[in-house]
């Protein structure tokens, strides 16, 4: 009779991490980079390299000035909340220390508040000029 070979991965993986964002695309135009980042996950594992995950992320979307000028805004928020439940690909490297790899879709929630309690006003500034006909018009910030 053969003897069952002991198991050397855990059925359940857990994870939590705090850090910052570093934001890009159309998102990058209208927030700055910076804010703050925590995820939690947990994942089932079915084999040594396979397994599904589940993970929570929030991410705090600091606003541009810019952005609170264009909406005419003292102040303002603006958050994501994301869920995804992915397939992993396990990477063990050594008995302690491994890697994962995910695929899959995932939940995106943006969300932001505005309060005009102090607005910015509009005022016209000479940042730009206008090369040919029109040339030396104020433009509005």
């Amino acid at each position: 009779m053969r003897r069952k070979k002991p198991k050397d991965y855990k059925n359940w993986n857990y994870n939590v991490g705090f850090g910052a964002n570093l934001d890009s695309g159309t998102t990058k135009t209208f927030v700055r980079g910076g804010g703050g980042v925590a995820t939690a996950g947990v994942a089932r594992n079915a084999n040594k390299y396979l397994g599904l995950r589940a993970d929570f992320i929030f991410e705090d979307l600091p606003l541009r000035d810019i952005s609170l000028v264009l909406a005419s805004a003292g102040s303002a928020s603006s958050y994501l909340f994301a869920l995804t439940v992915d397939p992993v690909i396990n990477v063990p490297v050594t008995k302690l220390w491994g890697g994962y790899v995910l695929f899959g879709p995932g939940y995106y929630h943006r969300f932001g508040t505005l309060s005009s309690e102090t607005p910015f006003r509009v005022r016209p500034a000479m940042c730009f000029f206008n090369g040919g006909a029109g040339a030396g018009t104020p433009a509005f910030v």
